[in-house]
């Protein structure tokens, strides 16, 4: 698929605004009736292509669902798979494909409906078949019907962890629980590297860290973690971290690996500590009594550092600075290769890690500094940890940092009025006159805001020109020097950007040739769905305006960020 436009890019429509008639004769014909007549509505995301001159680059996302195939025991008379249902991860309000979950009897069971409860039940959709279906169904571990199906999807409506129940109602209690995650401009640029484990460290309690992969590789939370932290994305105002103690909090994974040597670790931290574990691999799954231990990705004098056995590949850009960084290292057998903000700030060959069976820990790593083993803790918050069975390359990892600063998933839109028409006959006085328009802004996805400008050149006949500030803008349809802001409102569903967000003072002159004024704009994360803006253009030609028809080119721009 081809790619998005680039973050910050500026989508740009021109329109032709025709001009005004200083006619010989006396007299003033009446302002016509205002146009209110829209370009056709252009909203959507990146994966829909827009009119007119606004043409998005199409991108194809194929959602899949991933779940472990075991079978686990329920607490009633049934047992399902598979179980837990894990979906892989999802674009917001975007539908996953089906998933089939079949109950088996362990004894004689009727379900009367099969139906789906928590505080995420909207996202999850469940049917049951007409044939071989759940909804009615009648069991028996030893009859002819023994087990029964029913197909789930998921459609997330915001972000973070994503979670249900599906509720088998055969008076036994029997249910599954549902879980999923969004996918955003970041957590694609994972996912597309094929993680064995990836845990966003999202939840808001509980002991499981959800693996994002779609493979089931869940982590169990150690006590000493703090859940809720404000995230790294700037994109994505709702994601959350886990900070951690300092003294006990781990996050281990309950699936062991063996002897890992060409792979992938990454993950974003803050902290204020000079030293912090953030990722390690260990032979004992939890705790610090591991016999072997390297593969630790860590915080040493206050930068960057990767410890294997008898070498610690360090780096001098200071990290302990409060603020998110991302953190990868890749390992190719001896050869390890360090990167810090999406760029490589250490690499070097001949120190391959040890080889044993082990357990990846997050928030927790083992080493040898010099002076005996330590167990370095980490004291600050972490976000997105993943391991990649693979060796990614710099140009990835630059671009996973990009993904999650420039919100490069987010998606702006608007349509802007047909062509303004002032046409008026004005007489020997300055004359002012209007043309109505609302212009509607689209906002979808994690938003980094947005801000629309205007910029017009001169309005001429050729021979002749209006004075540079013949065009001006405010709320008023009655005066063009009422100090009037445009009204902002929502068409269906939105937040506002506040009146006059920007600060300009109307009515705003907008002069020919001088660059252009900024009319809306909206801060990060505010400002979502369908803004219209009801906007007033005024001209005004001087009492010494020539005879003609003036006409001028009036720019609209929408562009990323406030």
């Amino acid at each position: 698929a081809r790619a998005a436009p680039a973050p910050g890019a500026r989508l740009r429509v021109t329109k032709m605004a025709a001009g005004v008639v200083v006619p010989h004769m006396d007299g003033f014909r009446p302002r016509p009736t205002r146009s209110h007549e829209p370009w056709r509505r252009v909203h959507g995301s990146w994966r829909r292509r827009r009119s007119l001159s606004l043409v998005v680059a199409l991108a194809t996302v194929v959602a899949s669902v991933l779940a472990d195939p075991g079978i686990a025991s329920a607490t009633g008379d049934l047992t399902f798979s598979p179980s837990p249902v894990l979906f892989a991860e999802q674009p917001l309000d975007t539908a996953s494909g089906a998933l089939t979950v079949t109950a088996t009897a362990t004894t004689t069971v009727t379900i009367t409906s099969v139906t789906v409860s928590g505080a995420d039940a909207t996202d999850f959709s469940v049917i049951s078949p007409t044939t071989g279906g759940c909804d009615g169904a009648s069991l028996s571990a030893h009859g002819s019907s023994t087990s029964c199906t029913v197909t789930v999807t998921f459609t997330p409506s915001a972000y973070g962890l994503r979670s249900a129940t599906l509720d088998f109602n055969d008076g036994a209690g029997d249910s599954l629980p549902l879980d999923g995650t969004v996918q955003d401009s970041y957590s694609k640029t994972v996912d597309t590297t094929g993680p064995s484990s990836y845990w966003r460290l999202d939840e808001p309690s509980g002991t499981v860290a959800f693996d994002s992969s779609g493979l089931g590789n869940t982590g169990t939370y150690d006590s000493g973690e703090t859940f809720g932290a404000p995230g790294p994305e700037s994109c994505n105002a709702a994601e959350t971290a886990v900070t951690f103690n300092g003294s006990s909090g781990e996050v281990t994974t309950t699936t062991s690996y063996s002897d890992p040597v060409s792979f992938t670790l990454e993950t974003w931290f803050k902290t204020s500590a000079p030293t912090d574990g953030l990722m390690g691999f260990a032979s004992s799954q939890t705790g610090v009594s591991a016999t072997a231990y390297d593969r630790s990705l860590i915080v040493d004098a206050g930068a960057l550092a990767f410890y294997v056995p008898g070498f610690t590949l360090t780096s001098t850009p200071t990290v302990d600075d409060g603020k998110w960084h991302f953190a990868a290292v890749t390992v190719s057998s001896g050869t390890l290769t360090l990167y810090l903000d999406g760029a490589q700030i250490a690499s070097t060959t001949g120190h391959p890690p040890q080889s044993y069976t082990g357990w990846w820990r997050v928030g927790l790593s083992a080493v040898n500094l010099g002076s005996g083993a330590q167990a370095l803790f980490m004291n600050g918050s972490l976000s997105q940890a993943a391991y990649i069975p693979s060796v990614l390359s710099s140009a990835t990892i630059a671009g996973q940092y990009s993904a999650a600063t420039a919100c490069s998933g987010s998606s702006l839109s608007y349509t802007a009025p047909s062509a303004l028409a002032w046409t008026a006959h004005l007489d020997g006085y300055n004359q002012g006159v209007d043309d109505a328009a609302s212009v509607d802004v689209t906002s979808t996805g994690s938003t980094p805001g947005w801000n629309l400008t205007a910029s017009v050149t001169s309005q001429t006949t050729g021979a002749a020109s209006l004075p540079p500030g013949a065009l001006s803008v405010n709320g008023s349809s009655t005066s063009a020097t009422s100090p009037v802001a445009p009204v902002a409102s929502c068409v269906g569903t939105c937040t506002l950007p506040g009146s006059n967000g920007n600060g300009l003072t109307y009515p705003a002159t907008i002069t020919a040739g001088a660059g252009a004024v900024t009319l809306a704009e909206a801060a990060a994360g505010s400002a979502s769905g369908d803004v219209a803006l009801a906007i007033d253009w005024w001209i005004t030609a001087p009492a010494n305006a020539r005879p003609g028809s003036y006409a001028g080119i009036l720019t609209l721009t929408l562009g990323s960020g406030p």
